[in-house]
């Protein structure tokens, strides 16, 4: 199933079990399973949101990437150069290229890799999500609307504009795409989030070679 990437919760909803029973299951199968030793990783961080609406908490957590087979390798809290150097060092220690955003912390826990090339993956959340003192000089110069408040109509679509677009129905897609021609005059967060969107898809690519003629 793995290979398919089913969600989990996909997973237990069709055996009509619960979650936990799943991930014993899964946790016990991973156990068997050889330990990996890629040489192609990437580092990137995430955010994992535990607890009610009204009391939700949010945690920061690393995660190290195999880009050869586009697995999670493992995943550890905190989103430090701590956290990503224990990563690289005990789960690719003969890692040849390592992928991470501009992150310092990031960039210090590559550069333990003595001779890795080392891939910036420029962030373009700046247009996805803008906010003050974030995004382009040149539009925030030129657009005088206050950001990052709940009268602003793209501070609004902030979180489902972090979503990927294959996760959402076509629905939800065209009522997103309404609202930033509302919101988005110029189009330039729309532009963003397709740009966002193909780029996931060349990383999630299985082969680097592009296809022939008629095939």
């Amino acid at each position: 199933m793995s290979e398919d990437n089913i969600p989990i919760d996909t997973i237990r909803k069709s055996l009509g079990v619960g979650w936990n029973t799943v991930m014993r299951a899964v946790v016990a199968a991973a156990e068997l399973v050889a330990k990996l030793s890629p040489t192609r990783v990437g580092i990137d961080a995430t955010v994992m949101t535990t607890g009610r609406l009204a009391t939700r908490r949010r945690q920061l957590l690393t995660a190290l990437v195999c880009l050869d087979t586009s697995l999670v390798v493992a995943v550890v809290q905190g989103r430090d150069r701590a956290a990503a150097t224990r990563l690289v060092v005990d789960l690719a220690p003969d890692a040849e290229v390592v992928a991470c955003d501009l992150f310092s912390g990031f960039k210090s826990a590559a550069d333990t890799r003595e001779g890795a090339v080392v891939v910036a993956d420029v962030s373009l959340d700046p247009a996805r999500a803008p906010s003050p003192g974030r995004g382009p000089p040149s539009t925030a110069a030129a657009d005088p609307r206050p950001r990052g408040h709940k009268h602003d109509p793209l501070f609004g679509l902030r979180r489902v504009l972090r979503v990927a677009q294959q996760r959402l129905d076509p629905a939800t897609v065209e009522r997103i795409f309404e609202r930033l021609g509302e919101a988005d005059t110029d189009d330039e967060v729309g532009a963003a989030w397709v740009a966002v969107d193909l780029l996931r898809r060349v990383y999630q690519a299985p082969d680097r070679t592009p296809p022939t003629a008629g095939s």
